[in-house]
């Protein structure tokens, strides 16, 4: 693939934009004359020249370590594996609701009772408390603690 430039000269009827001086305005305009120069000689090169940059880029992509990609690969599906295990551990957590034991009487209901009261996120006497910011950020989404 080669690029052909085209004759183009763009001209500032009023000079070139926000250059006060005429010694700016040379300078500013042989800058883009140089710059202008350079694209069109890299641009400019031979067929050649193109042919021998794919044929490098495919020879470093041949020489890559076939050990490297296998190790990367194994590491992300090691991480993923990973990742997806918490994540079903923490979504299936399911704790069997307390029954109580009828036989024990009175200090089992207590037992239970405290049980529930260390389970709950919040005490029973801060429940209002607890809802006062659902209600002051409806939007915002609030996780219970771990």
């Amino acid at each position: 693939m080669r690029f052909r430039r085209k004759n183009v000269e763009f001209r500032d009827p009023g000079g070139i934009a926000g250059v006060e001086s005429d010694a700016e305005a040379q300078r500013v305009a042989h800058a883009l004359r140089e710059f202008r120069d350079t694209v069109h000689e890299i641009f400019d090169r031979p067929d050649a020249f193109w042919e021998n940059q794919r044929l490098a880029v495919r020879s470093r992509l041949e020489r890559r370590d076939p050990a490297k990609v296998t190790w990367r690969r194994s590491w992300a599906w090691a991480s993923a594996t990973v990742l997806l295990v918490m994540g079903l551990t923490l979504l299936l957590d399911r704790r069997e609701p307390l029954r109580p034991d009828f036989a024990a009487g009175d200090d089992q209901q207590l037992l239970l009772d405290v049980e529930r009261a260390l389970d709950r996120d919040v005490p029973a006497s801060l429940e209002p408390a607890a809802l006062l910011p659902e209600e002051m950020f409806p939007r915002v989404r609030i996780l219970p603690s771990p």
